[in-house]
């Protein structure tokens, strides 16, 4: 099924322009990944206040309402242009099985991530609260930049995945 989606896509206007455009490729190549590097600073900002590393001067909830609508917006350009370059994907799109291990990754990062800006836009001193909240704090707000951080690598992994596993006939 998933094969047909891409056989679908792959024959689109939109799929043959990525295709026969080098520049139209490149171009929202580097989009995807800058876009990607502002999701990784700005979860990293609040990650490392959360964490009680830097930034103690400034609230976590002031810190995720600074960061928070760049995380967003990097998140918004991921989506678009992961959309627009998985038309021209070819092998590298649906049926890939590294695209549901970074799929997987970035659903459980965006929960995580959605998880702990709700509960900073709800309480500002939520995760300050208790001794407990504080270590829970400290273990899950590394957890969420290294989702995002394999969710990286796992696109990266996408275009290599046949020479780490090659298919077996």
């Amino acid at each position: 099924m998933l094969q047909n989606i891409q056989d679908w896509l792959g024959h689109t206007g939109m799929a043959d322009y990525v295709r026969s455009s080098v520049t139209a490729k490149a171009l929202l190549e580097s989009v995807h990944i800058l876009a990607m590097g502002l999701v990784l600073f700005s979860v990293g900002m609040i990650s490392i206040r959360l964490m009680g590393l830097a930034g103690r001067s400034e609230s976590a909830t002031a810190l995720s309402r600074r960061f928070g609508p760049w995380l967003w917006a990097g998140m918004a350009m991921v989506l678009i242009t992961g959309l627009v370059l998985l038309t021209g994907a070819g092998q590298r799109g649906l049926a890939n099985p590294m695209f549901a291990v970074k799929m997987a990754l970035m659903f459980a990062a965006i929960l995580l991530t959605a998880a702990l800006q709700a509960s900073l836009a709800a309480d500002t001193a939520y995760w300050e609260l208790t001794p407990g909240r504080r270590a829970l704090a400290k273990l899950l707000a590394p957890l969420c930049f290294l989702l995002w951080l394999a969710t990286v690598c796992a696109g990266r992994w996408l275009a290599y995945w046949t020479t780490f596993f090659p298919p077996a006939y």
